[in-house]
């Protein structure tokens, strides 16, 4: 145990953690928690100045990228669109029509990000609210997917707990060989379609991975149990599998990659996860995105 010096589908879905794997893991994004959805912004009623812009963002990834514009003290972004806890394989597939009434679910956050994931609304809503920037990360392809006739649904927890899956006739198991088949094809898609929407140089890659080890509350550093570290192995390689087929597809594309260094954190808001970072990790990440936007 060292001191911390000071500083900040293999089935269904490929090798990712299945759910009942993931209650070993602390993850309050799952666990009911809701996520806020935009930053506030502090309006000033003294004496006119000058009005800087707010730059508007759209996110499709997760928490690990959300959780980075807690950290816009400069309040130079807010947040129009987020969609989490949806597979690209998902995305790309025809709509499943499900109504919000039929989502049994209390959070209004959760309950949105079911719907959306559903109903395949991503694309429809990027282009009403027309973010400036789009910041994609690949965290939440660690889930399932399920199929009902030709539409494909992420098997969240959130997905699970809505107990739409009892009106879904139809589940389908994948190989790994029919997964990536189904994912290759997916991104294929998802690449030709985002970049008649965006310039390369608004889409910005957050390359984030599974960290091994994490920072105590008491500030030590220690490493994972060992069948998570096994996790974290298979999970990175098929995140950085991801990473460099969207790079391919999307030539100039704008990645941003914190440094290794940094490890998952004990005191993180939702829970010790091993994508559940310190604040160095979120701060060098904004820090990046702030010179890209200037």
């Amino acid at each position: 145990m060292e001191k911390r010096k000071e500083s900040w589908f293999a089935r269904l879905m490929g090798m990712f953690v299945r759910a009942d794997q993931e209650q070993q893991i602390p993850d309050g994004s799952l666990q009911g928690n809701t996520e806020s959805m935009a930053i506030e912004e502090k309006a000033t009623k003294e004496e006119v100045q000058p009005e800087s812009k707010v730059v508007p963002i759209g996110i499709l990834g997760s928490c690990v990228t959300r959780d980075v514009f807690n950290f816009d003290e400069k309040k130079q972004f807010t947040i129009n669109y987020y969609q989490a806890r949806t597979s690209l394989v998902s995305l790309m597939s025809p709509s499943l029509k499900v109504k919000e009434t039929d989502i049994a679910l209390t959070s209004a956050f959760q309950k949105r990000m079911v719907l959306s994931d559903c109903n395949k609304t991503f694309f429809k809503q990027i282009a009403l609210r027309k973010p400036e920037y789009l910041i994609i990360d690949f965290i939440d392809e660690r889930f399932d997917v399920i199929q009902s006739g030709n539409a494909f649904v992420t098997r969240s927890r959130e997905f699970i707990n809505s107990k739409l899956s009892q009106n879904i006739r139809k589940h389908a198991r994948f190989s790994v060989e029919e997964r990536d088949e189904l994912w290759n094809d997916a991104v294929q898609r998802f690449a030709d379609k985002i970049v008649t929407l965006y310039e390369p140089s608004q889409l910005v890659l957050h390359e984030a991975y599974y960290k091994d080890k994490y920072v105590t509350k008491d500030g030590e550093v220690r490493s994972f149990d060992a069948d998570i570290l096994s996790d974290n192995e298979k999970n990175n390689r098929i995140l950085q599998g991801f990473y460099q087929q969207l790079q391919q597809l999307i030539p100039g594309i704008v990645v941003i990659k914190p440094s290794e260094k940094y490890l998952a954190s004990e005191s993180h808001m939702w829970g010790l996860s091993p994508f559940h970072y310190e604040d160095v990790y979120y701060r060098e990440f904004i820090t990046t995105f702030e010179k890209l936007c200037q």
